[in-house]
This record gives C-alpha cells, sequence and structure tokens, in this order.
C-alpha cells in the first residue's frame, strides 16, 4: 500500500524544489506527494528514490513563474498495492495529448517501470 499526499506547494522555495518536497513527503510518511504551485507539470523521484514526486501542472495554463502555460492534468490508477500508472493529458495546439508511466516501488525504493 502505497501512502499518498496532496499539498499547494505554497512556501516551497525555490517553487518546486526537489529536496524540500521530499522533506515534506517523509516528515508526514508518504511514499507520494502531489503538489503544485509551479504551473508546470512533472514526475519526479526524490534523490533518495524513496519518493514519488507528482506535480499536475496547471489545468487552465495559467503562468506562475517560469510556468508552462500549457493546460495540464493527470490521472492516477492504482495498478497494483505497490505501482502506480500516471496518465498526463497536455492541451498542445488544441490537440489533447496523452503521456502514461507506471512507477512502482519496492523496497523503499521508486522505480519507472518500461
Amino acid at each position: 500500500m502505497v501512502k499518498i499526499c496532496l499539498i499547494h506547494g505554497a512556501g516551497i522555495y525555490p517553487r518546486g524544489d526537489l529536496v524540500r518536497l521530499s522533506k515534506i513527503a517523509r516528515k508526514l510518511g508518504v511514499k507520494l506527494l502531489i503538489s503544485g504551485h509551479t504551473h508546470t507539470d512533472s514526475i519526479r523521484i526524490s534523490p533518495n528514490n524513496d519518493i514519488l514526486l507528482l506535480n499536475l501542472g496547471t489545468l487552465t495554463g495559467v503562468w506562475g513563474r517560469g510556468g508552462s502555460y500549457t493546460p495540464s492534468l493527470m490521472i492516477l490508477e492504482v495498478s497494483s498495492k505497490d505501482c502506480i500508472d500516471v496518465i498526463t493529458y497536455k492541451l498542445i495546439d488544441d490537440a489533447l495529448e496523452q503521456r502514461s508511466s507506471t512507477y512502482c516501488i519496492r523496497d523503499n525504493v521508486w522505480s519507472q517501470k518500461y
């Protein structure tokens, strides 16, 4: 079972900082932290490979400091007790593009499944 937490991401400086977000996740006892505030979608694994960090981006395309201006969203599907499918949707030139990735945690280490 993977414990998940959702935070806004405000107060993290610099915005979306991998190390600071990883520390928050560890303090909360979660293995998957969903955050925002950067307005750019991303999927990253912490430096210790123990936390999966997702940033959904911006559904409206609103910019932020360094934001992408590209509308995006993510759908998470739990495919097993230790694997999560992440489907990212982006609106590019009025076309909805989809990208899928699977991440699994084993022995407290996240990895992308190919």
